[in-house]
């Protein structure tokens, strides 16, 4: 995949996102279809068939196309769902370069940004848009194999149900996890991860 214009608007549509994944001690940025950040598709799947809202020839279908056959994404099975996405695979300086890439002063968007934290004011609706875009290029998932965790910033979704018991899983706010040297969203000494 290219970070490009493209890449830029299937990430705001939420179509994309980018998750922050630890596997045997190799950080990975990806981006990716959402649903694909799911561990185990197969709950949502048997859920759909037992409310019939998918039939038995259906849900099978649906169990063979979802990432490849991989239902339930573990450790074990992480680099065989992996291995045709390596393109889907950045460093910290591709994604700071695609964090900003045509952003208009992205300066400027921060300081009202602060601003409306610290007084509690708005935003003006096109300073708000232009910090929702910064923030789509932001991640929404964090998965650590090796201490299986699992959280998330999507909101309205309860991805923790498709973790299983082992882990340690829920929505909330996984900035204090990543490393201060993975973090793309830091330019100029300031950051970005405000305009979430």
């Amino acid at each position: 995949m290219i970070l490009n214009d493209e890449t830029a608007d299937r990430l705001w549509s939420g179509e994309l996102c980018i998750g922050f994944i630890v596997h045997m001690g190799k950080i990975r940025w990806l981006i990716d279809v959402k649903d694909n950040f799911s561990l185990n598709a197969e709950i949502d799947y048997r859920a759909y068939l037992e409310k019939k809202i998918i039939s038995e020839s259906q849900y099978e279908a649906a169990c063979r196309a979802f990432r490849g056959g991989i239902l339930n994404l573990t450790s074990d099975n992480f680099l065989e769902y992996l291995g045709p996405r390596i393109g889907h695979v950045y460093s910290k300086p591709d994604l700071m370069g695609f964090m900003f890439r045509g952003t208009h002063d992205p300066v400027s968007i921060l300081d009202k940004v602060e601003s409306s934290l610290v007084t509690g004011g708005g935003l003006a609706d096109s300073e708000s848009r232009r910090a929702q875009i910064m923030a789509s290029r932001l991640p929404l998932f964090y998965i650590n194999f090796d201490r299986k965790m699992y959280m998330y910033l999507e909101k309205n979704r309860f991805h923790e149900k498709s973790a299983g018991v082992e882990w340690f899983a829920q929505y909330g706010d996984f900035l204090a996890l990543i490393p201060d040297s993975e973090r793309y969203w830091i330019f100029g000494g300031r950051d970005y991860w405000k305009c979430r």
